[in-house]
């Protein structure tokens, strides 16, 4: 699970994230939780459906298990108040259709941390499955 802590309302304290919206991959929070939560917030798009993006209370983000805080390194990082409001943005216009490998919720909670759509957890099952990089022929060099 991974997402951003976008600080209290009223006394709660809330979470952005990105889940499945039922399309089979999985998702950062349960179906009960989504059902259990009453906090859970999210916008309708324009066909009146609700995104994948969400706002949910911290206890129903976390559904019992330990809160990690990541940190990142590097040029590209924004300010905490930049990362909140960037999500707060993406709860309203979205953020693509949820795919396990190439747009989850680490790819948000990054995107909206450095601008940047990546996973450290794809990258890392790639390395394992391919630890060798793959080099493919050059067009303009061909073998013979």
């Amino acid at each position: 699970m991974v997402g951003i802590y976008a600080g209290r309302l009223n006394v709660v304290k809330h979470v952005i994230h990105f889940i499945s919206t039922g399309n089979g991959s999985s998702s950062s929070v349960s179906a009960s939780s989504k059902q259990a939560c009453q906090e859970l917030f999210y916008m309708e798009t324009r066909n009146g459906k609700h995104g994948p993006v969400v706002m949910t209370c911290l206890d129903c983000f976390l559904s019992g298990d330990k809160l990690e805080v990541k940190t990142y390194d590097g040029n590209s990082i924004k300010p905490s108040n930049d990362v909140v409001e960037t999500a707060y943005s993406l709860l309203k216009l979205g953020f693509g259709q949820y795919e396990l490998v190439g747009n989850n919720c680490e790819h948000f909670a990054i995107f909206c941390k450095t601008g940047k759509r990546h996973s450290r957890q794809i990258r890392s099952i790639v390395e394992l499955m391919f630890p060798t990089p793959i080099m493919l022929p050059n067009p303009f060099f061909p073998f013979y």
